[in-house]
């Protein structure tokens, strides 16, 4: 059960018919031009022996992602326990493994709610450089297991 997610340019190519093609294709092939990120998660995954949530990367030109966390345990109006920032560079084409440690606090409150069968997910925020400089955000959600 592996979730992937296409690249998305930011609508580059529905604006090259516009009133200034040479601008808008210029600014695509340009260093504010997006990264082309294609993200590959597994929907499910066993965080106790790994104590990480783990997620693949591929950029088609070189760029730095940036993903955190948030673990929701299933209690009614309780906190989200968050993981660090984490920052990484790509390479053009490769294969990048980025993973998001997961706290003793976290693996703490990961397992009692477990144990109290209750559903514990992660919502996984990846942000990477967009077109015209704004960075681009997309939002995956993982359902967490023993």
């Amino acid at each position: 059960a592996v979730a992937d997610t296409g690249s998305t340019s930011g609508g580059s190519s529905s604006t090259a018919g516009t009133a200034a093609p040479a601008t808008s294709a210029a600014a695509a092939a340009g260093p504010a031009a997006g990264c082309g990120l294609k993200l590959r998660v597994a929907k499910r995954q066993r965080v106790a022996r790994r104590k990480a949530i783990v997620l693949t990367a591929v950029a088609r030109r070189a760029c730095a992602v940036k993903v955190r966390a948030a673990i929701k345990t299933g209690k009614p109006r309780s906190a989200a326990v968050r993981t660090k920032l984490v920052t990484k560079r790509l390479a053009a084409g490769k294969r990048t493994v980025v993973r998001l440690r997961v706290s003793k606090r976290a693996m703490r409150s990961i397992a009692k709610a477990l144990r109290a069968k209750r559903r514990v997910s992660a919502s996984l925020r990846v942000s990477s450089p967009g077109p015209a400089g704004k960075p681009e955000v997309r939002r995956l959600r993982v359902r967490l297991a023993r």
